[in-house]
């Protein structure tokens, strides 16, 4: 096996090195899921024209979510992942991929302060643990708009608060 593509809806087919490894080292089940994800991921009920609005929302939404994560900060900690989930605006942002919806790695909340009555606990249990989210389309019974350009003003600006400002599109 030479190459493996994926053609993400509307665009150009890519290769994809992630699905190719999966195939060379016969890990058929690992395979079989990650298509599955990609048929979810891509899976978007409604006519092309739809289907294309609704990606290309997306594609904003994660080029903002980029611009916000790259946003510059003093560095707290000696791991720069744990630096960034903790000091990032955003938790540490895996931009998508041909073959991988985009990801924010963020932690849950310690058990710091909170009482455990059960016995089991162990202190190593209050340790943060990384979770992970998708960003990605889903069906809902509710009207959304969708984001149709940028919202973040380039060069990024903050305001007094150190909040972004953000342009606003009627949205």
């Amino acid at each position: 096996m030479q190459e493996v593509k994926v053609a993400p809806h509307g665009e150009a087919p890519v290769s994809s090195e992630s699905l190719l490894q999966l195939l060379r080292s016969k890990n058929f089940a690992e395979f079989s899921m990650k298509l599955g994800d990609l048929f979810a991921q891509y899976s978007i009920p409604g006519d092309n024209e739809v289907k294309l609005k609704l990606l290309t929302s997306l594609q904003y939404l994660g080029k903002d979510l980029e611009q916000i994560s790259n946003l510059p900060r003093e560095p707290k900690y000696s791991d720069p992942q744990v630096d960034l989930i903790n000091n990032s605006r955003v938790g540490c942002l895996i931009a998508g991929k041909e073959d991988c919806p985009l990801t924010i790695q963020f932690y849950t909340p310690t058990t710091d302060g909170l009482k455990i009555s059960d016995p089991s606990f162990e202190e190593s249990d209050s340790e943060p643990v990384i979770q992970a989210a998708q960003v990605t389309i889903g069906v809902s019974d509710a009207t959304h708009k969708l984001q149709m350009a940028s919202l973040i003003i380039l060069p990024l600006q903050l305001d007094h608060q150190g909040h972004i400002k953000s342009e606003n599109h009627g949205h």
